[in-house]
């Protein structure tokens, strides 16, 4: 059975108060992440600031230069046309932020270490962090990418909890789980990818609170 509680008049309106200044909050929030995306880019507009990205800035070890996200919210979402970048494709570098890769359009091929990785429209990829990469388009295909990079502090919480010591330090870096491949040929797969999906989307629009809605 189902019971309720009734609560006093006054504990609705502290709720209600309590409320309002959380949409304050958050209000004031985004508008904080558009600056520094404004910042960060000279004024242009964010995606076609991304998508002028066209060589990816390594160092003598092919680790990324670039940081992706900020402190305030370490993720972000690329939308990665591989025309645009040098040569046609995504040269070998590695990152210690996870990312997730959901093709949008054409055929690519995925370099893992020595392992060769061919995905279609649909399907996924989940890139362990330290982990050597590059993608090349496969018989000349248009390739488009939804390509998902995460701090893993975004999904723990803080170094030590529960969270990083018993599922992501065991996860992060092993060598011997380089990737993961997502695919949809099961309804395990299709609810994973369309969850991705759904971030990525949020993340393009920026609707009021989307950073709650991909957290959560």
């Amino acid at each position: 059975s189902v019971r309720f509680i009734l609560a006093p008049a006054e504990d609705f309106v502290s709720f209600f108060l309590v409320s309002a200044n959380i949409l304050l909050l958050l209000n004031f929030y985004d508008a904080v992440l558009k600056d520094e995306r404004i910042e960060k880019t000279g004024g242009k507009n964010y995606n076609e600031a991304m998508m002028e990205q066209r060589t990816i800035k390594v160092n003598n070890e092919r680790k990324e230069l670039c940081s992706h996200g900020t402190a305030a919210f370490p993720m972000t979402v690329n939308e990665d046309d591989l025309l645009c970048f040098e040569n046609g494709c995504l040269a070998c570098h590695w990152h210690e932020d996870l990312e997730i890769v959901l093709v949008r359009r054409g055929t690519v091929r995925y370099q893992i270490y020595q392992q060769s990785l061919i995905l279609a429209e649909g399907q996924g990829i989940l890139i362990n962090s330290d982990v050597p990469h590059s993608a090349f388009p496969v018989d000349d295909s248009h390739v488009l990418l939804d390509t998902i990079i995460i701090q893993p502090v975004f999904l723990y919480g803080f170094p030590g909890s529960g969270m990083e010591r018993n599922y992501f330090r065991p996860f992060c870096g092993n060598s011997l789980i380089p990737c993961i491949l997502l695919e949809d040929q099961e309804e395990r797969g299709r609810g994973q990818l369309e969850l991705l999906r759904r971030v990525a989307e949020y993340f393009r629009r920026r609707p009021y609170g989307f950073e709650l809605k991909i957290q959560s």
